[in-house]
């Protein structure tokens, strides 16, 4: 779906990735790919769940564990993506 999104600039995706994002059940691998899409579909949507993730993930600590690693960097990496989209669009 991020790829759909990201490749043909469809922003009808953001949603759903946004509902899978605020998913309790949803694993780190899975959210991970959700972050990364919604980086490359840069969405003012987008930012306050990246955000409220970000302050979720920064209270876990755990340095051997990979999959956290990933999932922190590619929200961080989104955030980015997303937030500063406005000043050049």
């Amino acid at each position: 779906m991020g790829q759909l999104g990201g490749v043909h600039g469809d922003a009808s995706v953001v949603l759903p990735l946004l509902a899978k994002l605020q998913d309790p059940k949803t694993d780190w691998t899975v959210l991970t790919e959700v972050a990364w899409a919604l980086g490359k579909i840069p969405d003012k949507r987008s930012i306050q769940p990246l955000y409220d993730l970000d302050k979720k993930l920064q209270r876990l600590r755990d340095p051997d564990n990979q999959s956290l690693k990933k999932l922190k960097e590619a929200v961080f990496w989104a955030i980015k993506q997303c937030d500063t989209w406005d000043q050049y669009s």
